[in-house]
């Protein structure tokens, strides 16, 4: 039957009353989102290893190169910088994320590029409703953006300043572009839809591997299509637009057009079948892990298996078992899988978390085709499904406090900084706190530990066992070179004479503890030789006994001064020795 009249107009007004009330729910939570990711929100960089995307893309704002040559053999060099033949010094990381980074920096300024995982996390946030909004109608696009905001792993790249958010984004999105395609047949659609995974290797060289499922999606949906070749030709203009600047700027930087920087630290050698089977009771709890994808890894695989069974589902289905299984094999086949933290695994497949929690709405809703008991079983997922937000949800605010601690440490860090030091000034401080400013790029900055520390034996252990190497053998070898065959006073006396003379007639400056300077004993670095010019609080313990546990933690993983309560910025007052 047919509604007319009174019936069709009630129908129409409960459809857009519906429609007003998804879109105030998910304004809603994106604010609420939005209020959560101000509050933890800190202009600093909290690790050694978002130095490798963050340093790059300040460099390139401020001189427009991705590489430099150091200034002084003392010089600080980011652990995920590697040296090339000539001499310069490249980021291990792909340059897709320090360009956007280095974009906002010009526009916004240096605090708002640091804001950036923030912003794309909201992003995905609004980009899974959409997507599951136009798959599933309803307020599944609701309980999909509530799901993925309570992830814990996503929420922790909302705030630790790496790529895995852009490329999550930029999958999600590629993947919604191919649906509104599918949908519109609009040739702007799979060009924006291969454009954004075009994007992907720049950022992340692995998830070149997404364009198996990409490929198959347009092949899939293309049966029928009127001059399907256009649409072809725009995928395909659309792929290559990122990936030929990219590709050029391998052969520029290493040699060939399909090397990167891992090519220095021989990492494509550390892939292997054994690897696979090693590591798949590793990744299975990390993805069945409530941090990672909990119910949604079962959930997700099971929507799969039931478009791929499903005529008029089979075009979907196929291609997302191409966007989930090459990449989870490759990580998977890689030698480094750390098995006690659940991040350091999950965040490798953070950009299939949208398309596993899409496919597992999908299973569920797909539940009411199974006869009278779907009821129930949709409860009990529900249930679940809702046990698995509050908690992720819970342990997602502790995360973001502990990271918010560490940031906020940095940033005052670089407040001090600037009120007693000039620009341009030698900074010594651990790396820790360099790796920070070394973004900052207000300071010149000292590496200690080629006074202090013999890496070079380390490095040598390394060249002869051979493999990849998670810290480059030649950049260790080569800069502690000028130092590795004097008598420790001689050593401390070079590296001193070095400092200074890259200071010229500036000032030299430490940034640190007081117990580390007291703890200083040579000749020319000791706490005789250094005078306190500003001290700096650090956040007093939580009162709470939940409270002290978080800031126990905090202090021994996150906090760079470890249990300090205080640092300290002194001028070194060494006189200069003549010559």
């Amino acid at each position: 039957m047919i509604a007319t009249g009174p019936d069709l107009e009630n129908s129409h007004t409960s459809m857009r009353c519906g429609a007003y009330g998804r879109r105030l729910l998910v304004a809603l939570l994106i604010a609420a989102y939005l209020a959560i990711l101000i509050r933890n929100f800190a202009p600093g960089l909290e690790s050694p290893d978002v130095n490798g995307y963050y340093a790059q893309g300040s460099l390139l704002a401020t001189t427009g190169k991705t590489y430099f040559v150091v200034e002084s053999p003392v010089q600080f060099v980011g652990r995920h910088w590697l040296v090339t033949g000539d001499g310069r010094f490249y980021s291990r990381y792909s340059p897709g994320f320090p360009v956007l980074i280095a974009s906002v920096y010009r526009v916004l300024g240096a605090n708002a590029s640091l804001a950036l995982n923030g912003f794309l996390a909201l992003l995905g946030v609004f980009g899974i409703y959409l997507l599951v909004n136009i798959e599933l109608g309803g307020y599944w696009g609701v309980a999909a953006a509530f799901i993925l905001a309570t992830n814990v792993t996503f929420n922790i790249h909302s705030m630790i300043s790496a790529s895995h958010m852009l490329a999550l984004v930029l999958l999600l999105f590629g993947f919604l572009f191919f649906v509104i395609w599918t949908r519109s047949g609009r040739i702007a659609s799979v060009f924006a839809a291969a454009l954004c995974i075009g994007c992907l290797p720049a950022v992340r060289p692995p998830e070149a591997l997404y364009g198996m499922g990409a490929a198959a999606f347009i092949l899939a949906h293309s049966k029928g299509r009127p001059r399907v070749w256009l649409h072809w030709l725009a995928a395909a203009a659309g792929g290559l637009v990122p990936l030929v600047p990219f590709l050029l700027y391998n052969h520029y930087a290493f040699g060939a057009f399909w090397k990167t920087a891992y090519e220095l630290t021989r990492e494509q050698s550390g892939f292997s079948l054994r690897n696979i089977l090693y590591h798949v009771p590793v990744y299975a709890r990390t993805l069945f892990h409530g941090d990672g994808l909990g119910i949604f890894f079962p959930l997700g695989v099971a929507g799969v298996a039931v478009m791929c069974s499903l005529k008029g589902q089979r075009r979907t289905g196929w291609p997302l078992v191409l966007f989930f299984t090459p990449v989870t094999l490759l990580y998977m086949a890689y030698y480094w899988a750390p098995i006690e933290q659940v991040d350091y695994t999950a965040r490798f497949l953070l950009p299939t978390f949208p398309l596993y929690i899409y496919a597992g709405l999908w299973a569920v809703r797909r539940l009411r085709g199974l006869g009278g008991w779907h009821r129930r079983l949709r409860v009990i997922l529900s249930v679940l499904i809702t046990l698995q937000a509050v908690w992720g949800g819970a342990r997602s605010l502790i995360a973001l406090g502990y990271i918010h601690r560490a940031k906020s440490v940095f940033a005052q860090v670089t407040r001090v900084l600037d009120a007693n030091v000039p620009p341009r000034s030698v900074v010594i401080a651990n790396s820790d706190i360099q790796q920070h400013l070394d973004f900052v790029r207000r300071w010149r900055l000292v590496d200690l530990t080629l006074a202090w520390e013999h890496p070079f034996e380390k490095a040598r252990e390394d060249a002869d066992a051979g493999g990849p190497q998670m810290i480059q053998t030649h950049k260790r070898l080569t800069r502690a070179l000028k130092y590795v065959n004097l008598a420790p006073d001689a050593r401390e006396e070079a590296f001193a004479r070095d400092v200074l003379a890259w200071a010229g007639a500036g000032d030299v400056f430490y940034v640190g503890t007081e117990a580390d300077m007291n703890g200083m004993h040579g000749k020319w670095f000791r706490s005789a030789n250094f005078r306190i010019v500003a001290r700096s609080a650090l956040p007093k313990p939580s009162a709470s006994r939940f409270g002290a546990a978080i800031e126990e933690r905090w202090r021994l993983v996150l906090n760079p001064f470890r249990r300090a309560d205080e640092f300290v910025v002194a001028k070194w007052t060494v006189e200069r020795p003549p010559g």
